[in-house]
């Protein structure tokens, strides 16, 4: 059965959404065959999680959608939408995908114009450690954005009680694994 690796909550981490058409922006970074999606995470740390080939990103920003659609019909005229998410790359697989998403879809009628600026910041990474990269990371994190980023994340764990949905989500994801001869999984 797969576990928390720690007795922590898991992360998370608000994933970069284009500001027109609201899908999850994914880029490959330095050329390669995999797309990584910007995200930021406590504190204004950024990251690049990674979403596999370009199928599969195209998968997963379906999957994105789909939800989107299915618990806010109104998320395409929303004031704002956020995806947040944990990636887990589970290495011992035989057969599993390149990362393992476990995602929620938040709507609000409210406009959030901190939540827009990080998007756009985020949406402008193409490289990790670059110049941009670095002038960003320190720009969320400093006051008075990293306290908002810390506070927002809190309260979305709390509304979410994300510790227990993604227990739930690796559960299911772990049942649907096909058992595998030498595959343990614990």
């Amino acid at each position: 059965m797969l576990k928390r690796l720690t007795g922590e909550d898991p992360s998370m981490h608000i994933l970069a959404l284009d500001l027109l058409t609201k899908e999850v922006f994914g880029i490959t970074p330095g050329g390669e065959d995999t797309v990584s999606i910007p995200a930021i995470t406590t504190d204004g740390r950024i990251s690049f999680l990674p979403a596999g080939s370009l199928e599969e990103f195209h998968k997963l920003q379906q999957a994105i959608s789909d939800r989107m659609t299915q618990q806010h019909p109104e998320a395409r005229n929303a004031a704002c939408i956020a995806v947040v998410a944990v990636n887990y790359v589970i290495a011992n697989l035989k057969k599993s995908p390149y990362s393992y998403f476990i995602f929620a879809v938040l709507g609000s009628t409210k406009p959030m114009p901190e939540l827009e600026q990080i998007y756009q910041l985020l949406t402008g990474l193409r490289k990790v450690g670059d110049k941009h990269w670095i002038e960003v990371e320190k720009f969320l994190g400093s006051e008075p954005r990293k306290s908002w980023i810390n506070d927002v994340i809190e309260i979305w764990k709390q509304k979410l009680n994300w510790a227990d949905y993604v227990e739930r989500a690796l559960a299911l994801y772990q049942r649907s694994l096909p058992m595998e001869e030498g595959n343990e999984q614990e």
